[in-house]
């Protein structure tokens, strides 16, 4: 798998270039694409102790974060809004416009969706959504609340693991 090798690599250049913080927040990243959230936020935690500015690495972090929280099955707890609270501060310093950002298989609640929906985010949905299991997530009444504009709304076409139910609508 490229993405092994590549944060193989980098987990060498860390090694070799310990105050590059830099290479370390690509290693974040790297760790993050693997799933390894707790390795990922370890990564940036170490790029930002070098360089307490990198945007890209206080990113990574906060994205780790909420990772570990949402496979973890936590929504909508204090340390689920602290994460979300991380994301849109280190987008904001970034100087990325949030309208250039997609928050990726959205799967929070409304509160969450009516958060990124004021900052200008766009959330993108799969199949998922329209799902009769608890897994749905968000409900599509959510959706529906019209939190969200329609010019903010993505939906996912690759995502075949989370598609909908064959049959199933939702009005």
């Amino acid at each position: 798998d490229r993405r092994l090798a590549l944060a193989t690599d980098l987990a060498r250049a860390t090694a070799q270039f310990p105050d590059n913080a830099g290479t370390f927040a690509m290693l974040a990243q790297a760790r993050l694409r693997l799933g390894e959230h707790d390795a990922a936020k370890a990564a940036a935690e170490k790029a930002l102790a070098l360089d307490p500015d990198l945007g890209r690495a206080a990113l990574w972090r906060a994205l780790a974060e909420a990772a570990r929280l949402q496979k973890a099955g936590n929504r909508e707890t204090e340390a689920w809004k602290a994460a979300r609270a991380d994301i849109i501060r280190a987008v904001a310093e970034s100087g990325v416009p949030p309208q250039r950002c997609v928050v990726h298989c959205f799967t929070q609640g409304e509160d969450a969706l009516a958060d990124y929906a004021a900052r200008g985010f766009v959330v993108s949905v799969a199949g998922l959504v329209a799902r009769a299991s608890p897994r749905a997530m968000p409900p599509p009444r959510a959706l529906a609340s019209r939190a969200l504009p329609f010019a903010q709304l993505m939906i996912e076409s690759d995502a075949p693991h989370p598609r909908p139910e064959i049959g199933r609508a939702h009005g």
